[in-house]
């Protein structure tokens, strides 16, 4: 049996710390001049609002990291590399982290026990966060349970988790359907409803594309297989690394 359990970070790139950014780049070995710019790269920002025409005053900014930057993705995985160290050392269950998405699997020989071994995975892993200053989001924290295809999941539902770390909280959804990184997994690994969702993406994009032209007038063949290419077939075969099997 098998349990999966999926948590967001809140905030993340807003609340990664300077100092502590640092000193992760110090422990991994990084010469100081790198490490001092990447203080001096995270340190002394400032934001200001805009709403309509009225632009509001500089406030000091002194944690985070500025989204859309090139560096911005390459500091949040040397942030978190940590927290992959701590669950290396786990046994039966394992941490995937895409940024701020991450993904507890956990295997068992019955399905309360893996949900057991999952929930105990994500306590860790708010204790690494709350060290960090960082917190995980339990409205978007979702547990799925996998079970051979002919028994029926016993869904263990209102296992309490995080009280070590301030208020009891819950996992909020124990799901026959959920969505990892754009693919929808189901307890039996069926793909049939990834695929009716993808299907139905591309019809809708079709039927969006086609105010560019028509048999008169508008883009030509070619420029249409171009189209198609570039916005309905990315869309049918998303996540076909995972679902296709050859059929």
């Amino acid at each position: 049996m098998g349990a999966l359990l999926l948590f967001d970070i809140s905030g993340f790139f807003d609340n990664v710390n300077p100092e502590r950014a640092t000193q992760v780049f110090q422990q991994k070995g990084f010469p100081d001049n790198v490490c001092r710019w990447t203080q001096s790269f995270l340190m002394g920002q400032s934001v200001s609002l805009k709403i309509g025409s009225t632009l509001s005053e500089l406030c000091d900014v002194h944690n985070g990291m500025p989204q859309g930057s090139p560096l911005s993705p390459i500091l949040s995985a040397l942030y978190t590399a940590s927290l992959l160290d701590l669950a290396s050392q786990w046994t039966h269950r394992d941490l995937t982290l895409y940024v701020n998405d991450g993904a507890i699997f956990s295997v068992s020989k019955t399905t309360a026990a893996a949900t057991a071994s999952a929930i105990q995975g994500l306590e860790q892993a708010l204790g690494w966060l709350s060290r960090n200053g960082l917190s995980a989001d339990p409205a978007k924290t979702e547990l799925m349970v996998f079970t051979p295809r002919r028994s029926n999941p016993d869904l263990v539902e209102g296992h309490i988790y995080g009280a070590t770390y301030g208020n009891n909280q819950r996992v909020t959804t124990v799901t026959t359907s959920l969505r990892y990184l754009g693919v929808h997994l189901t307890p039996t690994l069926r793909w049939d409803t990834h695929i009716d969702l993808m299907v139905n993406r591309a019809r809708s994009t079709i039927r969006g594309i086609s105010i560019l032209g028509n048999l008169i007038r508008g883009l030509d063949f070619m420029n249409w297989r171009r189209v198609y290419n570039a916005l309905v077939i990315p869309t049918l075969t998303y996540g076909a690394q995972v679902w296709y099997n050859g059929v």
